[in-house]
């Protein structure tokens, strides 16, 4: 039976989608490649408006699935590529026009 991830771990897996810019953190999501049409930036970056870094990692965890399903969406084909970038943009908190489109 496979013990449970350490901190150190689980503290490894998500410092992967962190990163600090101006001692503030920001959620780094890659974009799929399969997305890329709909999506042409490579990666999404979205300020956590913090310097904590126990306050990022639980905003992260409480982010990083919300784009995750917006991505999954996209790919079955339940949602459009528009409304895809429409609610990536939402979570970005910029209007929709400002959200590159392909």
């Amino acid at each position: 039976m496979l013990a449970p991830p350490s901190v150190t771990q689980e503290n490894a897996i998500m410092a992967s989608f962190l990163r600090i810019r101006n001692g503030n953190f920001y959620l780094r999501m890659r974009v799929p490649a399969d997305l890329r049409k709909t999506f042409p930036d490579t990666e999404i970056l979205k300020s956590l408006r913090t310097k904590d870094p126990k306050t990022a990692r639980l905003s992260a965890s409480c982010l990083r699935p919300r784009f995750l399903e917006v991505f999954t969406l996209t790919r079955c084909g339940f949602i459009t590529d528009d409304q895809a970038r429409n609610r990536i943009a939402e979570m970005l908190n910029r209007k929709p026009k400002d959200v590159l489109s392909a």
